[in-house]
Parts: structure tokens; sequence; C-alpha cells
């Protein structure tokens, strides 16, 4: 099965669209640790759930396409 990652800068739109200053806010709403908000950021895989979760907080329902992105094959293999 393929990896999920974040999309550059949904962390960022998180923050902005709810008015956050933190990543330990930005936690919160995820139910993980600002650790794993600052990994995510930075390309860290995702689990389907997180980002239905994340789709979902963001008001686009059950479509993920604006959020995360596929981690291409030849990343897989390195990780």
């Amino acid at each position: 099965m393929q990896k999920l990652r974040l999309c550059k800068g949904v962390i960022e739109k998180i923050k902005a669209d709810r008015n956050l200053n933190s990543d330990f806010q930005v936690a919160a709403i995820l139910g993980v640790s600002a650790e794993d908000v600052d990994r995510m950021r930075h390309g860290a895989p995702v689990s389907p759930a997180m980002a239905t979760h994340i789709a979902v907080i963001q008001g686009s329902g059950f479509d993920l396409s604006e959020w995360v992105e596929y981690i291409p094959a030849r990343e897989n293999i390195a990780a």
C-alpha cells in the first residue's frame, strides 16, 4: 500500500484557519503530540485515518485531495 503525507503548508493552513498560535494547539485538535505535528509538517507518513481527520476538520468532508499526497515509491524504499 502506498503511503500518504501531508501536502506542504497544511499545518500552517490549519493554524491560520483556526487562528492558532502553536503546534501544541494543532496537536490538540489532531489528537497527537507537538512532535508528531512537526514530523507531519516535514513529510512523515500519515495514516489514512489521520488524513481523513484533517480533511473533515478542514471542511472538505472525505475529500483528501487538498490535504495529502502519495509518497513516491522510491521514497518509500528509503523510509
